[in-house]
């Protein structure tokens, strides 16, 4: 590693220092602006802003869900709905494809196993 690649990845090391852990959960003003937080009862940036400092407790999580199951609604475009309308074995076939993605998307994955284990060494 040169010395100027030292330098900078010492430099990136005193900036992560400087900025602080990160919190969980930040306070309604500071999400709304995308401030950092420090997630106290009256954080720094309220305080300094003479803000009123709250913390949404809806209890909503966020994220994708925690059953890593996929969701089985498709996007028709309205030219194609007037098809499915028309032809309702063109909705089994479709139907049945999208399952087909869906079961393939959420079955682990299969992995070939060596026959003898000594061999992968």
């Amino acid at each position: 590693m040169s010395s100027l690649h030292k330098e900078q990845h010492q430099r990136r090391q005193q900036q992560r220092k400087k900025r602080g852990p990160y919190t969980t959960k930040a306070c309604t003003n500071c999400r709304q602006k995308h401030a950092k937080c420090t997630g106290k009862a009256f954080c720094e940036r309220c305080t300094r802003l003479n803000l009123v400092c709250t913390f949404d407790d809806s209890g909503q999580k966020r994220g994708p869900k925690k059953n890593g199951k996929l969701s089985e609604e498709v996007y028709v475009p309205n030219d194609l709905r007037n098809d499915f309308d028309r032809n309702p074995m063109l909705v089994s076939a479709v139907s049945n494809a999208v399952q087909s993605h869906v079961s393939t998307f959420s079955s682990p994955l299969e992995y070939p196993q060596p026959d003898n284990i000594d061999d992968t060494y």
